[in-house]
């Protein structure tokens, strides 16, 4: 999501990020299996999922702050979920190591990262997804099929619009991994702590039902 960087960037987090990855919802970033797969899995667990520039699942607030200084903290959502962005204006020059990324996006919960979503400026080598995934498998010591996935990428017009492209997803043991090619030549990862999610969503469903449920009492007319 090569979102450019203005005042709305906290709403886009919400509604493109937190709706598809964190509460599981039918929102523009979810993904829909385009074709399933029964093969190898991935096997590794949370405390081994891959590091994106230095950011893994996982790290404290405070951690993540030595790599990213400029980092901007939202308000946070239910729950408890804390968002925080940065982009290509606000990398300082001590990141070289964040050189070719135009975005970052991460989720916090209890002060620890839950989601990682990073968009690259960058022209990718690959020049298929299937490429790009066997390469990030192999840096990455990732094993297991990929799915085919749809993603979806918001531009930074001034009505933004939902470009949707196709991508890959990978599901590990506690964690999910993402990648795509936006345009076909811009690399998108990202990286899901599943059982946080799960535990967030379920959480969701909860509070709904209490909704409904008060709802319904303050209708009654006896």
């Amino acid at each position: 999501m090569k979102v450019a960087y203005r005042k709305s960037s906290q709403l886009l987090i919400c509604l493109i990020l937190v709706c598809a990855d964190v509460s599981a919802q039918e929102t523009a970033r979810q993904d829909t299996p385009a074709t399933k797969t029964s093969g190898l899995q991935c096997t590794k667990t949370l405390a081994e999922s891959p590091t994106l520039r230095g950011l893994r699942l996982g790290m404290t607030s405070d951690t993540v702050k030595t790599f990213l200084p400029s980092l901007t903290f939202g308000i946070p959502m239910p729950d408890k979920v804390q968002p925080a962005w940065a982009n290509a204006v606000s990398f300082s020059s001590p990141l070289p190591e964040f050189k070719d990324i135009s975005d970052v996006y991460l989720f916090f919960w209890d002060k620890r990262v839950i989601y990682i979503a990073m968009d690259y400026n960058s022209i990718s080598e690959a020049k298929s997804n299937e490429e790009f995934v066997a390469r990030l498998s192999k840096v990455m010591g990732l094993t297991g099929e990929w799915q085919d996935i749809e993603l979806a990428h918001l531009t930074s017009d001034k009505i933004p619009k939902i470009i949707k492209y196709k991508g890959k997803r990978l599901e590990c043991n506690g964690f999910s991994i993402k990648a795509g090619l936006y345009l076909k030549q811009y690399p998108s990862i990202e990286l899901r702590d599943t059982a946080a999610s799960e535990i967030l969503n379920e959480r969701k469903k909860q509070r709904e039902e209490q909704e409904r449920q008060n709802k319904s009492l303050d209708n009654f007319k006896p």
